[in-house]
């Protein structure tokens, strides 16, 4: 996984391209979003298992809500629960560049 995360980086990226760059998941095409949501989950579980400071800083990089993401922690699935934050929010924000270009 990268160190820091640059979000400027991903800013004419797809959620999906942003996503895999973000937590180094394997870059393949036209990957449907059940499978990287799949793919998030299973990285997410580590991060919190075995690194959960990083995800945190990845979290905070990438503006999904403190709050939200606090409670999907807490959550009994929280990696399910953090991966549909995670894409929400990376929809939402490309779903604002296009409306803002």
């Amino acid at each position: 996984m990268n160190p820091i995360f640059d979000e400027n980086d991903a800013w004419n990226e797809s959620p999906q391209l942003a996503l895999q760059r973000a937590f180094e998941l394997p870059a393949t095409d036209n990957m449907a979003w059940n499978e990287m949501k799949l793919l998030l989950e299973q990285e997410l579980h580590s991060l919190l298992k075995k690194q959960p400071e990083k995800l945190k800083h990845i979290l905070y990089r990438i503006d999904v809500n403190e709050k939200l993401a606090a409670a999907a922690m807490a959550s009994e699935h929280p990696a399910q629960q953090l991966a549909a934050l995670i894409i929400e929010r990376q929809i939402q924000k490309v779903k604002s560049r296009n409306e803002n270009s």
